[in-house]
């Protein structure tokens, strides 16, 4: 005797195929009618800001930053945009479409200030950052032998004794004691470290590794712009510095992670705020360096394609840079000169 199986496991009374959806569920919605979506949004919204004050005429008409005052007009929905479309001519529709580009670019604009936040407290507490990565690093190299002694937790090692690596890592945290600002601090000066341990062929894979790490970390966080102190040479140094890294192999696997990181430095380097500043011999180094990379047949599959997708971003972002470059008249001199290419015949 079959057991009777409830009508809300499978939507029908019948248990057939054609059981009819809950129309109370988003994904269930057609997709021919997006006006079943539509209605319920404001049904939505209304029970949300149920318990909010009412709102002020500014609310109702526009868009109120609530940082500066301004009053921006509220942007038409996809459906008021389809309608604009349908029912005006071309010629018109000129005016509506600027509108909705200004709005947009105004609403973007909006969401790069609240994103500034995080990007402010990273400067306020940069020589905070700088001295964690510090710490970070060290804390790797004592794991390697060659950088490590058991000795340090009875007496004092002498400076003498210790690894040129290890005392300008040191150094550099004992100089950043008396400053509050990084901006205050020779760029070069406190990247040094940084660049000794990516530049020596003795460290390990890990160790190559977290300094690089370091670098994207400074990159991302926006402590190398155009204002910084000697910015320009400290943005070349960090692009010549990543295109020669040096490390000491350990296993394959291991120095994969190494060489992702140094394509995603390179991309930083070229996309952060001082990247504008990079010379052209430098940005064909890093083109070169993605490229090798990418040809490498002994690497994975998986670290090929991610080569080729760097090299490609490289690419976008210094073609989206140069019609800006030809406005402003920075063009080099010698892409100024070039001549035509010659056929291949």
């Amino acid at each position: 005797m079959s057991e009777n199986r409830p009508v809300e496991e499978t939507g029908d009374a019948n248990g057939g195929e054609n059981a009819t959806p809950d129309p109370g569920l988003v994904g269930d919605a057609p997709y021919d009618h997006p006006a079943a979506n539509d209605a319920a949004v404001p049904e939505l919204n209304s029970s949300v800001h149920n318990s909010e004050p009412e709102p002020s005429a500014t609310d109702v008409n526009g868009t109120v930053d609530r940082r500066g005052g301004d009053v921006h007009p509220p942007v038409p929905t996809v459906s008021e945009q389809q309608a604009i479309l349908n029912s005006a001519p071309l010629p018109s529709l000129l005016p509506q479409i600027q509108q909705v580009a200004a709005q947009r670019s105004v609403l973007h604009r909006d969401s790069s200030l609240l994103t500034s936040g995080p990007l402010e407290s990273c400067m306020e507490n940069s020589v905070r950052i700088v001295k964690g990565e510090i710490h970070n690093v060290l804390s790797l190299m004592r794991l390697n032998r060659r950088y490590s002694s058991g000795a340090r937790f009875i007496r004092e090692i002498p400076a003498t004794a210790e690894s040129p690596l290890v005392r300008g890592l040191k150094d550099l945290h004992d100089s950043l004691a008396t400053f509050t600002d990084l901006q205050e601090i020779d760029t070069l000066l406190w990247l040094r470290p940084f660049f000794d341990v990516i530049e020596s062929p003795e460290t390990s894979g890990p160790i190559t590794g977290g300094a690089l790490s370091s670098l994207s970390k400074f990159l991302l966080y926006g402590f190398l712009h155009p204002n910084s102190p000697r910015a320009a040479e400290a943005i070349n140094a960090v692009c010549y510095v990543v295109t020669r890294c040096r490390f000491e192999r350990t296993d394959h696997s291991g120095d994969e992670v190494v060489l992702m990181r140094i394509l995603q430095v390179l991309l930083d380097c070229l996309r952060c705020p001082a990247g504008t500043l990079l010379t052209d011999q430098n940005i064909w180094d890093m083109v070169q360096s993605c490229y090798d990379i990418g040809r490498q047949p002994r690497l994975s599959e998986l670290l090929q394609r991610a080569a080729e997708h760097i090299l490609m971003q490289v690419t976008l972002t210094i073609y989206a840079r140069f019609s800006e470059l030809q406005a402003a008249g920075s063009l080099s001199q010698d892409i100024d000169r070039c001549p035509p290419l010659r056929d291949a015949s």
